[in-house]
């Protein structure tokens, strides 16, 4: 599979590729409410995995929109376990960027 240059993770997982064009091509749409088991969170850990993008961005967890605690907890998860991989790297424009480390 093809390296792409971003992911991103929202809660406005609706409007984001309506409003931008672009489509993750992620398994799921709306991947807090619709990764409920352990092995769908891995597919789509999976899937980000083998596209290696060079940057992933996340609502930016300090805003109002980020989320409910529970809807933080799950996208902590998603950084936790990308976490070597990718690493924080600020935030621009509403977005949390994490960035593909070199090696």
């Amino acid at each position: 599979m093809a390296p792409r240059s971003g992911v991103y993770f929202s809660l406005d997982s609706f409007l984001m590729p309506l409003m931008s064009g672009v489509d993750n091509g992620l398994p799921f749409i709306d991947t807090f409410g619709e990764t409920f088991s352990a092995r769908e969170f891995e597919l789509l850990l999976k899937q980000v995995r083998e596209r290696k993008p060079a940057l992933i961005l996340f609502d930016d967890p300090a805003t109002e929109l980020s989320g409910t605690p529970a809807q933080q907890a799950f996208f902590d998860r998603i950084r936790a376990t990308l976490a070597g991989t990718y690493r924080e790297a600020g935030t621009s424009s509403g977005w949390q960027v994490w960035q593909r480390e070199r090696g």
